[in-house]
């Protein structure tokens, strides 16, 4: 298990570093503050479910509406998430 959670999130962090001209370590520190968990996992070392359940959050909460999420990784639905600013949507 901890291998298929590993490689979801080196392919999730790959395609939103491509899609978003961002390195791997920028891509995943500003969205989990984790910067050093895609070192960790290509040293073979283990995380926590939490961890995982923590970084594919941020990025289906973050993900770019044009860009495709990975079909065999199960997406969580988007949260909303607070930044310091407050969102408004069209119809205010």
């Amino acid at each position: 298990m901890q291998s298929r959670l590993s490689s979801n999130i080196l392919r999730l962090t790959k395609t939103l570093s491509q899609a978003t001209n961002r390195s791997e370590w920028s891509t995943i520190g500003s969205l989990t503050g984790k910067h050093n968990l895609v070192q960790t996992i290509r040293a073979g070392r283990s995380f926590l479910v939490s961890t995982y359940d923590e970084v594919v959050q941020a990025y289906s909460n973050f993900w770019p509406a044009g860009l495709a999420w990975p079909d065999d990784i199960e997406r969580p639905e988007p949260q909303p998430v607070s930044i310091g600013v407050e969102r408004t949507t069209a119809a205010e």
